[in-house]
């Protein structure tokens, strides 16, 4: 079977660095993957959206970019790091504890661990290189560039028969067919790293009287501040030179590099430390000298030694300068004795090693048998008062023997620190699921999920005022402008957070392009993500949550809750639940209520909003002693004797459409006849004792679907078997089980 290719592509996503060192060998490999691997093998792209957009070739090499390194169900496979010494190595982790996942690492160098005391000067520049050097351990091969980095990686880490293929790095293929000129200049290829030495190379130049006496200046590309560029010319002049032979041209574009080389009497590389060394080979292939100090890499390359020079010989490199300069002869003939070393930099036969070296001929298949699968959950839980918690705590309980499951909850603490990533980097985990709502206790959550992904249970049909409240306004705006492709302003998002039946986005954007998969449950949010997102959301119908005892609802239970609760038996009370708000149809439950005049109607639950206008209207509808608004959090007990005690429930939801009410289907659980928004009544797959009235609701509409249901009286027996069926139907249990089908667990 053709093999999955993973790869961490982030150290493609910085566009300064795009055409030399890691990224250029990284780059170079992947362009070329197609050429090495078997056909029909799968290449998946792992990126940071936070960084810069990756190259447009590197991008159209892969079959998917993941924004994320959650890949249940990628093995077996090669994970491929290109860049394993980087910050930020946790990103990964998924991918380094898979099991039936082969992990392959490219390796530069060791310099930083060499020398700490200019490399890792901070602390947490220590602490991401120490981590990934910890991480480097969990790889099951590795591709050097060069023998001395193989042996220091050997020296440092117990291979264990780990293979670790010596790969070099590929030669820029504009090289490859640079026809030289006549000599102008030296050339050092450098940058501001005091590793680079290039103090030799100034030194060693001044000091040359053949160079200063035919005006042969230094050309030392790479950034240096106005600082060090006077440093190299005062540096010049002290030993005797001429200052404006010294040529400081920066960061320079590949066509000038290009010319840089082949005009070079000699290319020199003084660095005191190297994983590998460009300019070495890419002055062979420009068919110019090349002279490098006497390091362990160099060595390996500039095969003479009588053309390397210790690091701090000056003098040695300076007889080398001044007899290229006086003997034609003896510059031509180390460009013959070089040209044989090069080719095998040349980029496909590097790929070759590469690809070679990191997918074998089979990979494993790892099967754990009697494995029950590890499920990671991360959701508010119990005591943070929201239905979002209560439900979690529920299906927690209902897994039966399917998985392991762990939990990571929500700090209850608005402004707590963020979650930890845990669950990302603890091995084992066959499946992570995030449960997100549109409340600012899923802040964490939602962090965590678009940075290491997972699969997303969303408990919302929208997430505007999640995004006002983490974000603002402008933020807001923007996505809604990237997800309507139009123009959305500031004030346009206020004017839907002050009434959503205006609304028009759905903020979900950033969640479905990290979640894998986005599940829902109404099918009409699943349709509008594939619709507007191109993402497959899945469905999952909406379970109960709080299931009723055969025998716990009956006449009996229903008076003594009424006398629990002090309400009369005599009066008809029709029970709303939730949050009370503008978009719950306060209004027009109140003007339905003045067209029934033997009903008494309770709002139970907090107030999140300014009331007092409902408050008015309803004393101008003269029906303020017939209504009750509770503005508290009831315990389960109480709430439940609510359910019991009602004679009718109302649940109404103004805005657009999609919306789930865990109260409507704890009406339905209690078999209480309701009157409930459509939209609410078909999300939750409503039996016949739940009337519907259209969205938005009408209180003529609301007031007939009462007179409908005081017809059939206020016992609750007609409808037992129905609500049997439906509560085995929704049932938490399962839910659980859908869940798991969706999982693959």
């Amino acid at each position: 079977m053709p093999p999955t290719v993973i790869i961490d592509m982030r150290c493609l996503q910085d566009s300064r660095y795009i055409e030399r060192g890691i990224a250029a060998h990284s780059r170079s490999a992947i362009l070329r993957a197609r050429d090495h691997l078997p056909p029909g093998s799968r290449l998946i792209g792992v990126i940071d959206v936070n960084l810069d957009p990756l190259p447009d070739d590197a991008a159209a090499a892969m079959d998917e970019i993941r924004p994320n390194a959650y890949l249940p169900d990628a093995g077996p496979a090669v994970f491929l790091n290109p860049s394993p010494m980087s910050p930020d190595q946790a990103f990964i982790a998924r991918l380094l504890l898979a099991p039936n996942i082969r992990k392959v690492a490219m390796v530069y160098d060791f310099i930083p661990y060499e020398e700490p005391a200019r490399y890792l000067t901070r602390p947490e520049t220590r602490l991401d290189y120490m981590t990934a050097m910890a991480w480097l351990n969990r790889y099951d091969a590795f591709l050097p560039i060069s023998q001395y980095t193989k042996d220091r990686l050997a020296a440092l880490f117990a291979l264990n028969g780990r293979p670790a293929v010596v790969t070099g790095v590929p030669l820029a293929p504009w090289l490859e067919n640079a026809a030289p000129r006549a000599p102008r200049h030296v050339l050092v290829v450098a940058g501001d790293d005091p590793r680079k030495n290039p103090e030799l190379a100034v030194r060693a130049h001044a000091a040359a009287a053949a160079l200063q006496a035919s005006g042969t200046k230094l050309v030392i590309t790479g950034h240096y501040p106005p600082a060090r560029q006077a440093e190299f010319r005062a540096l010049a002049a002290a030993q005797g030179g001429n200052p404006d032979l010294l040529e400081l041209p920066g960061r320079v574009a590949q066509e000038v590099l290009l010319a840089q080389y082949v005009q070079a009497l000699a290319v020199v590389t003084p660095s005191r430390a190297e994983g590998f060394s460009m300019p070495v080979i890419e002055a062979m292939a420009a068919g110019v000298p090349s002279l490098a100090s006497d390091i362990a890499v160099h060595a390996a390359l500039v095969t003479d030694p009588a053309l390397r020079f210790g690091a701090d010989d000056a003098p040695a490199l300076t007889l080398l300068l001044e007899r290229l300069a006086r003997d034609p002869d003896f510059r031509a003939g180390i460009i013959a004795g070089q040209t044989g070393i090069w080719p095998e930099f040349r980029a496909a036969a590097v790929a070759a090693k590469v690809w070679g070296a990191a997918v074998p001929a089979a990979l494993p298949n790892i099967v754990r048998t009697g494995h029950r699968p590890k499920l990671a959950m991360i959701t508010p839980l119990p005591p943070v008062k929201s239905g979002v918690a209560d439900y979690s705590a529920l299906l927690a309980q209902s897994f039966g023997d399917r998985v392991d499951l762990s939990l990571f909850s929500t700090a209850p603490a608005i402004g707590a620190q963020p979650m930890s990533s845990l669950p990302y980097s603890a091995p084992g985990f066959d499946r992570i699921v995030s449960v997100m709502g549109n409340s600012n206790e899923h802040f964490g959550i939602h962090d965590l999920l678009l940075r290491h992904g997972g699969a997303c249970i969303c408990h919302d049909a929208r997430l505007l005022g999640f995004t006002i409240g983490k974000y603002g306004l402008d933020h807001a705006a923007r996505l809604a402008s990237e997800e309507l492709g139009r123009r959305v302003s500031a004030a346009e998002i206020e004017a839907w957070d002050e009434d959503e039946s205006r609304r028009e986005a759905d903020f979900f954007g950033p969640l479905v392009a990290a979640a894998d998969p986005m599940i829902f449950h109404t099918r009409h949010s699943a349709a509008a993500v594939r619709q507007r997102f191109g993402v497959a959301a899945r469905y999952l119908p909406f379970a109960l949550q709080r299931p009723w005892p055969d025998n716990a609802i009956s006449e009996a239970a229903r008076l003594a809750a009424r006398q629990r609760l002090g309400m009369p038996d005599s009066e008809i009370a029709i029970v709303s639940f939730g949050f009370i708000h503008a978009t719950k149809g306060i209004e027009a439950g109140l003007r339905a209520l003045a067209d029934l005049p033997d009903c008494r109607l309770y709002w139970i639950g907090q107030n999140h909003q300014d009331i007092s206008g409902f408050e008015a209207l309803a004393r101008d509808l003269a029906v303020a002693d017939r209504v009750v608004f509770a503005n508290r959090f009831f315990p389960d007990t109480e709430y439940r004797d609510y359910l019991l005690a009602a004679d009718f429930g109302l649940q109404l939801r103004l805005g657009s459409l999609g919306n789930i009410s865990g109260a409507l289907s704890d009406c339905i659980a209690a078999g209480l006849p309701t009157v409930a928004s459509a939209d609410l009544a078909d999300n939750v797959d409503a039996p016949s004792f739940i009337r519907r009235v259209p969205d938005p609701p009408a209180p003529a509409d609301i007031v007939a679907a009462f007179q409908e249901l005081l017809a059939h009286g206020r016992q609750r027996g007609g409808w037992v078997e129905e609500r049997f069926a439906y509560c085995e139907r929704h049932s938490m249990r399962n839910y659980a089980k859908g869940l798991c089908e969706i999982l693959g667990l």
